[in-house]
C-alpha cells in the first residue's frame, strides 16, 4: 500500500476482513504492510490489531527501512537480474 494516499472503507469492513482467515495461513512468516500516509497507516493498524490472533506476525510500517530493521538486516545490496 506504499503508493496509496487515502482509502474509503468502514471500520466494520476492517473488522470483518481482520477476523477472516488469512489468505496465506503461515503465522510464523512475517508479513508487512507499508503505509506511509497517516490515513492508510491508521486503517492498516486497525486491521493489524483486530486480526493479531490470526496474523501474529503482521507488521504495519511506514517504510522499507523499518522492515529491514525488524528483520535485522543491516546491509543490503540489490542487483538487476536477467529475465527473458
Amino acid at each position: 500500500m506504499s503508493a496509496v494516499t487515502s482509502i474509503d472503507i468502514s471500520q466494520q469492513t476492517i473488522r470483518e476482513l481482520a477476523n477472516s482467515p488469512p489468505t496465506i495461513p503461515e503465522p510464523a512468516s512475517p508479513r508487512f504492510i507499508i503505509a506511509p500516509s497517516n490515513q492508510v497507516f491508521g486503517i492498516a493498524r486497525m486491521f493489524e490489531l483486530q486480526g493479531q490472533d490470526a496474523r501474529p506476525n503482521l507488521h504495519v510500517v511506514r517504510s522499507v527501512k523499518e522492515i529491514l530493521a525488524i528483520l535485522g538486516i543491516r546491509n543490503t545490496r540489490f542487483e538487476p537480474i536477467q529475465t527473458e
